[in-house]
């Protein structure tokens, strides 16, 4: 008769890097899952940082107006502006010193 004991076998242990593998692979498919959202958020926002010369180039004809020989009064411009637009509420007006820009009314 032989006197041997036996070990009771461990399922969660995990030998030869088992675990680091598991690991590793696990944070592959998140990096797959997370990659389109950091996409998006760096277009987005280069779109957003170079705002000013997109607007330029999609707006210059808005943006820009003929110089005259003199320039009209802000009530006047305001008064144009609302019989062209149903403006309710005038939140700001942006006065550009350059001349032929216009004046930006939000």
């Amino acid at each position: 008769m032989t006197d041997a004991t036996a070990s009771a076998p461990t399922a969660s242990k995990m030998t030869d890097g088992a675990f680091y593998r598991l690991v590793w692979k696990w944070r592959f498919f998140a990096s797959l899952y997370v990659l389109p959202f950091m996409a998006m958020l760096a277009i987005t926002g280069g779109i957003y940082l170079y705002k000013p010369q997109i607007e330029e180039v999609l707006y210059a004809d808005r943006l820009n107006v003929a110089v005259g020989a003199e320039r009209q009064p802000y009530e006047a411009q305001l008064a144009a502006l609302a019989d062209t637009a149903e403006v309710t509420r005038i939140r700001g007006i942006e006065i550009e010193d350059q001349p032929g820009r216009a004046t930006l009314v939000t």
